[in-house]
């Protein structure tokens, strides 16, 4: 089997709410369950900055110090690396030298927001080449349903049906 990787975007205290709290869960225990089938788990972090884009333009100034920055417990010690991203994607310098070095070409997705960094980071991929899969029971947003359903619609249209699934990898 070729070489994967699962990128878990930005499942940290400041993110968790009652739209996304269950995903915690489901997704620590497939890490639990599943780590064997990834070469790399990298978890990305989220840093607003003063001046950002999301200070000026939407009046939105969390997420740039404390424990809301952490990894939730429970996922704080499982990945072998993490990202710090200040945007809706990482930097591509920052996760694609990673994932060559290791030989990646398929990478699964979950994690937080569905309709926004999780879907950012899997057109990052794919313009870089490589396969995402979006592991739709293991995204939410805390925009609630409707935002993770347009996302997960959003995502199949860029990245194709085949490539959001269910864990076990079926076509959702």
């Amino acid at each position: 089997m070729e070489p994967r990787a699962l990128v878990v975007v930005d499942v940290q205290r400041g993110f968790v709410t009652p739209e996304t709290e269950a995903t915690v869960r489901r997704i620590a225990d497939h890490i639990d369950g599943q780590r064997h089938r990834y070469e790399v788990v990298v978890a990305t972090r989220f840093v607003n900055r003063p001046g950002s884009l999301y200070e000026t333009e939407r009046d939105w100034h969390q997420m740039m110090q404390g424990p809301d920055l952490e990894l939730v417990p429970g996922l704080e010690d499982a990945p072998d690396t993490v990202v710090v991203k200040h945007g809706l994607a990482p930097d591509p310098e920052d996760l694609l030298p990673l994932l060559e070095r290791l030989g990646v070409r398929r990478v699964e997705l979950c994690g937080f927001d569905t309709d926004q960094c999780v879907l950012a980071t899997a057109l990052l991929l794919w313009d870089a080449g490589l396969a995402p899969q979006v592991l739709a029971e293991l995204c939410s947003s805390s925009g609630g349903s409707d935002m993770h359903a347009a996302g997960l619609a959003i995502t199949r249209r860029a990245i194709g049906d085949r490539n959001v699934t269910d864990t076990a990898g079926r076509p959702l």
